[in-house]
């Protein structure tokens, strides 16, 4: 099921979302930190340079997002992306606790029709 078809279920379900293969471009990335004013979130794009090449061929592809529950942050930034687009790292300060938790989000894909193990 896609993220904006039942976005109902994330919204009241959990604290942290991950987003992976979210297929936006950078100027679209509003629409996945957005998704609901209880979130704020960090995205990353991996399309950038597939649409700089001129028409876009085949699928999309990529492209990460963390989300988390406003009243559970203190605040949250983007760590690192991987030159590949494809990990995505976040710090987060939660309210309940001084220390830190980073979250990472990470897309494998198949190798040559071989799944990755």
């Amino acid at each position: 099921m896609g993220f904006h078809k039942d976005t109902t279920s994330y919204q009241t379900s959990y604290d942290i979302i991950a987003v992976q293969e979210h297929w936006l471009a950078n100027h679209d990335l509003d629409k996945v930190i957005h998704f609901n004013s209880e979130f704020s979130g960090i995205a990353h794009s991996a399309m950038t340079d597939k649409l700089q090449q001129g028409l876009l061929r085949g699928h999309p592809f990529g492209g990460l997002a963390i989300l988390a529950r406003k009243s559970v942050i203190k605040g949250m930034y983007k760590y690192s992306v991987d030159s590949q687009n494809r990990a995505l790292a976040v710090v987060v300060q939660l309210v309940s606790c001084a220390n830190l938790l980073t979250i990472s989000g990470v897309v494998v894909p198949e190798c040559k029709g071989t799944p990755f193990r």
